[in-house]
């Protein structure tokens, strides 16, 4: 506790010595850089609660459909109505393995899956591959269309989650 203490005094003494001292011009030119970089930050997050705003997860869902019946071919297996094939490819409708998976449903997405996973208490050792030719764009959406269909209420999302997935 005493050497705790020591420690901040000195920094805080050092820090009082410092700003005592020193050019002028130094000091309004790190005030200035200071100012800068939180204006930076504050740019930084309007921009992106005002993305995050603009998102229409609605119009995310309805490309997704597109994508999950078409392009991703998802509905060859998961079938239309997304119940899957008994005991060979997992369910999507009810599922509870979306619950807190969003990100890991991304990355089977992406990448494919070949592990056995649970899904409402079935197992399922099914290999998937990976969705080779959809654009970050059409992951997102299929993704928010499996989140959001069949009574799922699996949360959402975003471009910025697809394309942290390498």
């Amino acid at each position: 506790m005493k050497k705790t203490v020591f420690y901040l005094v000195s920094i805080l003494f050092t820090g009082f010595i410092a700003s005592c001292g020193g050019n002028s011009n130094q000091k309004e030119a790190k005030a200035s850089e200071t100012k800068e970089e939180v204006n930076q930050e504050v740019k930084e997050e309007a921009t992106q609660e005002t993305a995050t705003a603009d998102f229409d997860l609605a119009a995310s869902v309805k490309a997704g459909e597109a994508v999950y019946t078409g392009k991703g071919n998802c509905a060859t297996c998961h079938m239309a109505n997304g119940q899957g094939v008994a005991g060979t490819f997992p369910p999507l409708a009810g599922a509870d393995y979306l619950k807190d998976n969003a990100k890991k449903i991304i990355e089977i997405v992406k990448k494919g899956l070949n592990e056995t996973i649970t899904v409402n208490g079935t197992e399922y050792k099914q290999v998937m591959p990976p969705s080779v030719g959809l654009t970050d764009e059409e992951v997102r959406d299929v993704v928010n269309y499996v989140l959001n269909s069949w009574d799922n209420n699996a949360g959402q999302v975003t471009l910025e989650d697809v394309q942290a997935v390498k």
